[in-house]
């Protein structure tokens, strides 16, 4: 049984082979990193992983690393007074305010209208408690977007899948993630993502890992909110796996730099990736996964309408009965009376069997 405390742990192991710990969510990281140096295994010193688990200290390393590659204001406070002589300043004139080490969105207060000097002694009271510290960032507009990728030993950065996310309340919670949608490559923002990607990466000095990292996109381009030294949560690696086809698996890729240092090939395959997601000409997308029933075909692409956006009721077409072989060259795609788009391309509509 491991207690938690690397040195300590790691003479319990000592009999043992141990070659990796997958470091594969969020509050194991830094514990992976500490008990691998304790056993004298090389992958990232427990400083390198331990800022991706500090919101300040990772964006205050990266300024001054490279200047170059754009990070938001933020700044340490401890109570409310700081906050409210900070907020005079034009950069902190709106602001977030948001745990240290948090995760899940837990204790995010968002400040987009300026000040409220109640609500943030409300804060400090019931989210920091007495004697405690919290992150003071600068408030980003814009679109969020979160990018999954894996770095190697030589800090060559591959990124992986981009997903934008659809944000919304859920009770009395704001700013609840309630779905996500696919960025294809010939989105204007996909490159510059992935550039700034790439740039945010090299600057931690992580090696051997894949990331998650949440962006938002304003006018000024990318900027990061967050990053985590891990794959991303829940079944989404499954699905950046199945992004690419069957010859990738994400979760292997990270097993593989976990264990070695060896450059691995990643087996990105992007017309795959294009090839099961459709874009309406409205900016809406589905997914383009075959399965009982009927679809269309157009540009030698099959897209099988399955659910609609938002979680309100299934894709149909307007209109008549649809037969298996028949070419329409309009398609109203709607969803509880919401017409989301109206397509007008020769499609041939055949049965997923």
């Amino acid at each position: 049984m491991l207690t938690g405390v690397p040195r300590d742990d790691a003479l319990r192991l000592t009999s043992l082979d141990v070659r990796a710990i997958p470091a594969y969510k969020e509050l194991l990281v830094e514990y992976a990193a500490a008990l691998l140096e304790a056993l004298g295994i090389p992958w990232n010193p427990p400083e390198v992983v331990g800022r991706f688990r500090d919101k300040f200290a990772l964006k205050e390393y990266i300024r001054t690393v490279d200047p170059s590659v754009r990070m938001n204001a933020s700044r340490m406070v401890t109570d409310a007074d700081q906050v409210m002589a900070a907020a005079v300043s034009e950069e902190f004139s709106r602001f977030v305010l948001k745990p240290v080490g948090g995760l899940g969105n837990k204790d995010v207060l968002l400040c987009p209208d300026g000040a409220d000097e109640s609500t943030i002694a409300d804060y400090f009271r019931d989210a920091v408690g007495p004697g405690g510290s919290c992150v003071m960032e600068e408030f980003l507009t814009g679109e969020e977007y979160y990018v999954d990728g894996q770095v190697d030993d030589a800090r060559q950065v591959t990124p992986v899948a981009i997903q934008k996310y659809l944000r919304g309340t859920v009770g009395d919670r704001t700013n609840i993630a309630l779905e996500h949608e696919t960025i294809r490559p010939d989105d204007p923002v996909f490159d510059a993502i992935f550039t700034y990607a790439r740039e945010v990466i090299a600057a931690t000095g992580l090696r051997r890992s894949p990331f998650h990292m949440e962006i938002m996109v304003d006018d000024r381009g990318p900027c990061m909110v967050e990053c985590g030294a891990r794959l991303v949560g829940w079944s989404a690696a499954v699905e950046d796996s199945a992004d690419h086809g069957p010859q990738l698996d994400v979760v292997q890729v990270a097993g593989h730099y976990w264990l070695s240092p060896q450059h691995l090939d990643i087996p990105l395959d992007f017309e795959h990736y294009l090839s099961r997601y459709a874009l309406a000409p409205d900016g809406t997308f589905w997914l383009a996964t075959p399965q009982r029933g009927f679809g269309l075909q157009f540009g030698g692409q099959h897209f099988a309408l399955i659910r609609a956006r938002p979680q309100s009721g299934e894709w149909h077409f307007a209109g008549s009965p649809l037969i298996d072989g028949q070419t329409i060259d309009s398609v109203v795609i709607a969803g509880d009376g919401s017409v989301w788009a109206n397509l007008r391309y020769d499609y041939t509509v055949y049965r997923c069997e």
